[in-house]
């Protein structure tokens, strides 16, 4: 899925993630969703010393430079490059998923300093700390370490930071190439249903009608005629041969009986 939080309706955002976490939604399985330009910046939530900063759970070591690394991009007081080596640089700190989430949507996180490979030497966790080689280290651990650096893994309820979570981390190579594709496709299909000579969606003087429950109705309704619209065209340019499989007629705006004198 793809979301944009400058159009998500705020109070119903967190809590239908939730629900779509837990098995037997029929979206349970699918990534979270791939949000765009994201409002709140840098620290999102918290929980038990894990920091969701902009949709990913990270360590609490994790340095203030990357955690502010967007705000500054759009503040201008970084370049691109930067950032980019600055979002790269987040990986290490990255919470490792060890189990869920389950079917009440609640998922398991361990530290990245934990475990038989760590990705991350931390001074609180001794198993870390060899062999000395080119990982990330931590050099400003808490002062008082939290639960997720005393323990071996703490448990997320679902509804902490459900609104701004995704599976991709935000501006990661990965998170771009998803957000890309879904993107220019969405954005074809918006001009698609805006179209005033069809259906209209971005002129609310052709849905007289309160309440968003009315309005999602007539929306639903637009979208299918939308739809069977976008089916009759494909079948009008594809050939005629139904047996074979069907291709996309040709177009050509001239052709060699354009150019003939006329008789």
């Amino acid at each position: 899925m793809t979301g944009d939080t400058r159009n998500e309706p705020a109070a119903a955002a967190g809590p239908e993630l939730v629900r779509v976490v837990r098995p037997g939604h029929p979206l349970h399985g699918l990534d979270l969703p791939v949000w765009g330009r994201l409002r709140l910046l840098g620290i999102q939530a918290n929980s038990q010393g894990a920091l969701l900063a902009e949709g990913t759970w990270y360590c609490p070591a994790l340095p203030g430079p990357l955690i502010t690394a967007t705000t500054r991009l759009r503040d201008h007081a970084i370049t691109r490059d930067l950032y980019d080596q600055q979002v790269a640089a987040r990986r290490p700190c990255q919470l490792h998923r060890k189990d869920g989430p389950d079917a009440d949507g609640y998922q398991r996180l361990s530290c990245p300093a934990a475990g038989k490979h760590p990705r991350l030497i931390c001074p609180l966790r001794q198993a870390s700390l060899s062999p000395r080689d080119g990982r990330a280290k931590v050099f400003q651990p808490p002062a008082e370490p939290p639960r997720i650096c005393r323990q071996t893994a703490i448990t997320i309820a679902p509804g902490i930071g459900a609104r701004y979570r995704q599976d991709l981390p935000y501006a990661s190579p990965a998170w771009h190439a998803r957000y890309a594709t879904l993107r220019n496709t969405i954005e074809g299909l918006n001009g698609y249903l805006k179209d005033p000579a069809h259906q209209a969606v971005a002129q609310p003087g052709r849905r007289r009608v309160r309440g968003i429950a009315a309005q999602s109705l007539f929306t639903a309704l637009l979208l299918a005629a939308a739809s069977i619209r976008k089916i009759r065209a494909w079948r009008a340019l594809t050939a005629g041969d139904k047996t074979a499989i069907a291709r996309r007629a040709r177009r050509r705006r001239a052709s060699l009986p354009s150019y003939r004198p006329d008789s």
